[in-house]
């Protein structure tokens, strides 16, 4: 598998490509849409827990990730996967920036009308969700890096309950992301109570995603470093090698 999704686009601006892209802060959404959207991640949440939880597997916590990168060589699968990481990262403070604008356009009341064709302005934005979007799906083949090679890795140690429950959460993904190019398909066909709710799953996957791509950075890598052997990386490597890359990622010594 390639690099599907993962082409540079245009330099900043609204920028398009893994890796040059503005960082921004959600600063505004609908107060209805968005206390409905924290009530479900906050029960999704609690769901998780009891499987995946704070201390992590073998005594680990989130902050046991930091300065992991530092101390991996470059071509490290784990090295590799975090650096995907940090680039899925960027496009995901792109699309927050996206969902707070047309959130600010629905305050306005330019989203008021139940079907109308979005102006130009609009439609630029929705375009731009969906490019975004599809770069986070094309972002699979790092998914099924983590699904084929490393979590039946440290399922076969003995440590299953995180593996398991990231994998449930690419499930969860793969449909939030499904779910965004559909309602913002339909908003830029001119629904306009689809485009009202483009913002709202936007934010919502965006902080699934931050909160899934923490958990791994920071309780999952760390465990696997400890856990495999280094004998067994070059194994691992080599199976990783066969799936392919994402995110402008090209794998090399």
């Amino acid at each position: 598998m390639g690099d599907k999704g993962c082409v540079p686009g245009k330099p900043p601006g609204p920028a398009r490509d893994w890796t040059t892209m503005k960082k921004t802060t959600l600063t505004t959404l609908a107060p209805d849409a968005l206390e409905e959207q924290k009530a479900q991640e906050e029960q999704e949440a609690m769901e998780r827990q009891a499987a995946y939880p704070p201390g992590g597997c073998c005594g680990n916590s989130p902050a046991s990730g930091a300065g992991l990168r530092g101390r991996l060589a470059e071509g490290h699968v784990l090295a590799t996967l975090m650096d995907e990481h940090a680039r899925i990262l960027v496009q995901l403070d792109r699309l927050e920036y996206l969902a707070r604008q047309l959130s600010l356009a629905d305050e306005r009341g330019v989203l008021e009308e139940a079907i109308s064709v979005p102006d130009a302005h609009e439609r630029g934005m929705l375009e731009e969700v969906i490019e975004v979007t599809e770069r986070l799906v094309g972002a699979e083949s790092h998914h099924q890096r983590e699904e084929d090679v490393l979590f039946p890795e440290l399922v076969r140690l003995g440590i299953e309950g995180p593996p398991r429950v990231m994998e449930m959460e690419h499930t969860d993904l793969r449909e939030r992301e499904r779910t965004l190019l559909a309602t913002t398909a339909a908003a830029l066909a001119g629904e306009r109570p689809a485009a009202a709710r483009v913002a709202v799953q936007a934010v919502g996957l965006v902080r699934f995603l931050r909160e899934h791509i923490a958990k791994e950075d920071g309780v999952l890598y760390p465990t696997a470093l400890a856990a495999i052997g280094e004998a067994a990386w070059d194994e691992i490597r080599r199976r990783c090698d066969a799936i392919g890359y994402c995110c402008g990622h090209h794998h090399g010594p």
